[in-house]
Formats: structure tokens, sequence, C-alpha cells
């Protein structure tokens, strides 16, 4: 038994959270047992609390270059207290689930820096489950805190600026997914998202829009289907000056639109190794930009593949486009690998290391390394499209002595090497934390 998707976030395991959540919604057939917690009367509680302490070699992710940053990379302690409880009442084939998680951080140098010290998310999710093995869930979150972009949209393109943010996230999926039948998912998002007024020099910009996505999945064999699939994304992005261009309240200065369709396979190799595999085109539209528009290939491909009975090791390969903060667009490939093995009866070591690469739209220029600093994007004597390739690299010890007692020590490795001469940069982080409670 190891430490739960939700206490991985809290301890910076983001990663493993979210392919945890997708393997589990993979394996067909499936209903999540009741947890262990504090019965009180048909309701259980899951409460939680964590203690993080960390180093930070580079808080800012600045580039190791005096002509750009004189004062260098600018390293901290960081102290973080999270609580967290969750309230389950089965219905039956139904379940409702409430819950809410608080965090408080403190930089020792820099907190008066940020627009925030605190942190919180409130969710409810509703699953229903139906007799024609039919599956809806209605899920509705909102989350309020300090973003670091690393973790946050996991593309890497920000660094971190101390900038607060608002998110409501609502969310309605049916599905069905039965050994040897037909099945389908239908996915929609309602997403909205708003910066604190801290910092607008950073190129951040609020959004709100909706997400959808179809799923058709005919058999193949008993827990493989062969899938087709159409995503949609339609966004608003907000910022009220932009470009040096002031945009009234409520009129966006860009619109995303995009389509993708992609035909693929889903299922299990065998128990508990579940696996994803889609490959098709994608046309994405940011209209109010310069080059505003990709067409081309996009895919994803996620496996989990056991080996003996206590190791694991997740896949996930992926290629697709993304809204940026500094042009139009760029264009992610990404590849990661995690290993976890199990030890003693509760613990487990792993390692998780990512490969990614942006490649921005052909309008966004900038200096190269070498040359003059504060050359204007567009304006360079030999200006060079912007290609960020990054890096991730974390090793992780997670030491349960006891089934409410945790302890996860961490070191984690970050770099992005760029075509821009401010686009570089490398950090180092140490850190430890505690848990304790039903995890």
């Amino acid at each position: 038994m190891t430490m739960s998707p939700r206490v991985r976030t809290v301890l910076g395991g983001a990663a493993l959270a979210a392919f945890a959540a997708w393997s589990s919604a993979t394996e067909a057939g499936t209903r999540r047992s009741l947890p262990e917690g504090i019965k009180i009367g048909p309701v259980v509680v899951n409460p939680y609390i964590a203690f993080d302490y960390a180093y930070n070699d580079n808080v800012f992710y600045d580039p190791d270059d005096p002509e750009i940053n004189e004062e260098g990379p600018r390293s901290d302690r960081v102290r973080e207290i999270t609580g967290r409880v969750t309230a389950l009442l089965p219905l039956r084939r139904s379940e409702i689930e409430l819950f809410y998680e608080a965090s408080r951080f403190e930089y020792e140098e820099f907190s008066t820096d940020f627009s925030r010290e605190t942190s919180g998310t409130t969710g409810a999710v509703f699953d229903l489950r139906f007799s024609s093995n039919d599956r809806l869930r209605i899920r509705e979150t909102y989350e309020t805190g300090l973003i670091d972009v690393q973790v946050f949209d996991g593309a890497d393109e920000q660094v971190f600026v101390g900038q607060g943010y608002d998110s409501n996230v609502f969310r309605v999926e049916l599905s069905r997914s039965v050994p040897r039948r037909q099945g389908y998912s239908i996915r929609i998002d309602r997403v909205d998202f708003v910066y604190d007024e801290f910092d607008r020099e950073t190129g951040y910009f609020d959004y709100r829009g909706f997400e959808t996505n179809f799923e058709y999945r005919q058999p193949l064999a008993s827990n493989k289907w062969i899938t087709g699939s159409y995503g949609a994304r339609r966004f608003n992005h907000y910022d009220r000056s932009r470009d040096g261009i002031e945009y009234p309240v409520g009129v966006p200065f860009r619109k995303e639109e995009s389509d993708t369709y992609e035909l693929g396979l889903r299922g299990t190799f065998g128990e508990r190794q579940p696996f994803v595999f889609k490959l098709g085109q994608g046309k994405y539209t940011y209209e109010g930009a310069e080059d505003s528009e990709f067409t081309g290939v996009v895919g994803q491909a996620r496996v989990r593949l056991r080996v003996g009975g206590r190791s694991q090791i997740d896949l996930d390969l992926s290629r697709g486009s993304y809204p940026s903060t500094v042009s139009s667009f760029y264009v992610r490939s990404a590849l990661g690998v995690v290993f976890e093995r199990s030890w003693r009866q509760f613990s487990s070591i792993g390692i998780d290391s990512r490969l990614a690469r942006n490649l921005y739209d052909s309008s966004t220029t900038c200096s190269a390394p070498g040359s003059v600093p504060g050359n204007p994007q567009g304006n360079n004597p030999n200006p060079v499209r912007r290609d960020d390739r990054l890096l991730r690299f974390r090793a992780y010890v997670d030491f349960v002595v006891h089934p409410r007692m945790g302890i996860r020590i961490s070191g984690d490795h970050r770099r992005r090497n760029s075509q821009c001469q401010d686009g570089d940069y490398a950090t180092n982080i140490i850190s430890t934390a505690f848990v304790v409670g039903w995890f």
C-alpha cells in the first residue's frame, strides 16, 4: 500500500496523481471500494494533515547569466502545512463526495513578494451508476491559491513569480465501459480562471470557456476497444492591457478554438495494466494573434507496465498545441517515464523523469544567446525562432511507518534550455514531508 494520489499531489507528485486518476478510469468494470476512515452514521470521513519543508536554490527560475540577471539565482526555504478532509456518502450504486483542502506556505526570504500565502480547494462529486452500466459523474471544484506554473499547467512555458489565482471547473461526464461491449465517454468542462492583479507584466492571462470530448469504443477483445474521438476547445483569453493595447473589461484580446479527431486503442494488458493509444489530426486557431493557426498531427500514448509484484513503470508520450503567454501558440512534444517500487509493507521508492520540447509559432523570435540584451522581440538583428527544451528529474522515497503516518523525502531537478537569451534556467529542490491521517 502506497500513498494515495491526493497526498502525492500535496507532497509534489502531481504527475503520479494524474496518471493514477487516468488508470483508475481506464480499468473497465471497476468500482472504488469504500475507504477506511472515521464513520459518522452512513458517512465515511477521511482527514489528514501534511507538513512540508523544502529548500529551493532558484525560487524564481532565474537565468544564470549576469548580463540578464545581475543578482543571479535566488535561493529560499519554504515551509508548508496542508490539511484536507473528505466526506463520502454511499448511496447503493452511487455515492456523493465532498472535500476541502487548505494550505499555508511561508517563504523565509520572499513571502512579501507574493500576492498570497494561502491556498484552498473546495469540491463536490456526484457519482451515479445505472443498472445499464452507464455512469454519470458531476464534479465541481473551486480553487484559490498561488500558482507555480511548472506544476500547474505542465507545459513549463512560464516561471514562478508569486501570482495568485482563482479557478472554477464544472465537469459533467457520462460513460459506459463493459468488457466485450460497445462503450462511450462524453465529457464537458466549463472553466473559469482568473489571476490576481498582482503583477500583469508576466504575460499571464485570464481565460473562460468550454472543453468537450466524445469517444466511441468498439470492442476488439476482452477489456480492449478500438476508439474514435472528437475533442473541442472554445475559450476567450482576457487581459486588460496586452501588447500596448488597452482592452475594455469583458472584451477578450484573443479567442481560442480547436478541433481534434483521433483514432486509437484502449484497454488493459492484464491485471492493473491500462493503456491508451491515440493518433489523429488537430486544428488550433487563436483569433486575434499573428500567425494564429496550427494544423498537424496530435496524439498521446499512455501505458502502465507491472514488473514482478512490487514494481511498475508508467510511460506517457504526447503531442499537441497550447496557447502561449508570450506569443500565439506553441507545439509541445513530451515524454514521461515514472518508475516506482514498493518496499516493506507500506513504503515505496520512485523516479519521475520528463523530457519535452516547446516549439513556438514562426512569428515568435527573440535574441539568441550572446546577443545584446534588451532587443525587443521581432526587432533583433539576427532573430531566432523560439525553441525550448525541458528536463525534469525527480527521485523520492515514501516511508510509511504506520497506515496513518508517513514521510516523504524527495529531490527535484528542473531545467530549460532555450534558443532565446533569457529563456534558460535550472533549479534544484530538496524537500521532506510528514503526513498524518487517512491518506
